[in-house]
């Protein structure tokens, strides 16, 4: 199968901008806009779940405060979307893996959930052929990544079962070092050095284990030297499902030039994510305020918090950005479905 084959928007198109430079800019119409959308399949590879995704409290069949629901892909001409079964980075430990494991098995049912209770409107794909099969037949698509190999535990032995389910991509690491590598943001209340440890024996099994799987080795969160590892042994292109650029704005989770030339000359692709702290700084009240919203109603976590401390974290810190607007391409809300990237 050509992993890359339905990801249409691969970046590391600079040679394309170099011979753009001289053009002259001008404005495209909406009308001219959607003539080209129309013609193509278009994918969000990373789209985090909300708490009790495929409830009733939590409904992607209808208008919802989460950034991706049917009304809202419909409407934007968003055709398919890598649903994520996520997990937090916890602790190298049977415990730790056990939570995990049980929180990914949540998450993977309400995927299934999901296209049981909506047939006639979205399909679950596992090959890019599905992809365009579903989309032909007018229905949505989803798709499965996993976002953090943490829950795989201190072997590979679960990788087939998820396979089998539809994972077809998993990110090495999250926020924070695993059992596989290195993280581009450590977490040192989890004991982390600050160093990227590089891919361990058992991320190298991984990674390989992967490729013979026919599952994308996913990059994003993952710290340089454990993701140059990555490219260089992995046989199939990797991808970037939701990073940045570092050229753009200066954050550890973002790729620099080196990284990006690694996924060219891999064949792979990169995914570029419209969050705010990826893009440019982020205004200081902002900043501090959303510190001092997360304490007070997120102590134990978004997964911890009540439905009315959630909904209350979100509607304070959408008067936070009202109050003190970003810059014109950082103004959406981000207190939803992708929260967690």
């Amino acid at each position: 199968m050509n992993h890359a084959r339905f990801l249409l928007v691969a970046l590391l198109l600079a040679p394309w901008l170099v011979a753009q430079a001289d053009r002259v800019p001008r404005d495209v119409t909406e009308a001219e806009a959607w003539a080209v959308h129309d013609r193509i399949l278009t994918i969000d590879t990373h789209v985090d779940l909300g708490a009790n995704y495929a409830t009733h409290l939590l409904d992607p069949g209808g208008f919802t405060r989460a950034q991706v629901d049917f009304p809202k892909m419909r409407a934007g001409g968003l055709d398919a979307a890598f649903l994520i079964v996520y997990l937090a980075q916890g602790r190298l430990d049977e415990d730790g893996y056990r939570a995990a494991r049980e929180r990914a098995e949540e998450m993977y049912r309400s995927i299934k959930r999901l296209v049981r209770a909506y047939p006639r409107q979205i399909g679950l794909a596992r090959t890019a052929d599905e992809v365009e099969a579903i989309h032909a037949s007018g229905r949505l698509v989803a798709l499965i990544g996993m976002g953090n190999a943490y829950p795989l535990g201190e072997s590979v032995d679960e990788l087939p079962l998820w396979a089998e389910r539809g994972v077809r991509y998993v990110g090495l690491t999250h926020m924070g070092h695993n059992q596989f590598g290195g993280s581009s943001n450590p977490r040192f209340d989890l004991g982390d050095r600050e160093r990227d440890p590089g891919l361990s024996a058992l991320g190298r099994e991984l990674v390989r284990a992967l490729n013979d799987h026919g599952i994308m080795v996913d990059i994003s969160h993952v710290g340089k030297r454990t993701m140059m590892d990555a490219v260089a042994m992995s046989r199939a292109p990797v991808i970037a499902s939701h990073s940045g650029a570092m050229g753009q704005y200066e954050n550890p989770r973002n790729l620099d030039d080196e990284q990006f030339k690694a996924i060219r000359d891999n064949g792979g692709v990169a995914q570029m994510v419209a969050f705010r702290s990826y893009l440019a700084d982020v205004h200081p009240e902002i900043a501090s305020g959303q510190a001092e919203l997360r304490r007070k109603y997120l102590a134990e976590g978004w997964a911890g918090a009540s439905a009315e401390q959630r909904e209350a974290y979100a509607t304070e810190l959408a008067e936070l950005r009202r109050i003190h607007p970003d810059g014109p391409w950082l103004n959406s809300s981000t207190t939803s479905t992708t929260r967690s990237t």
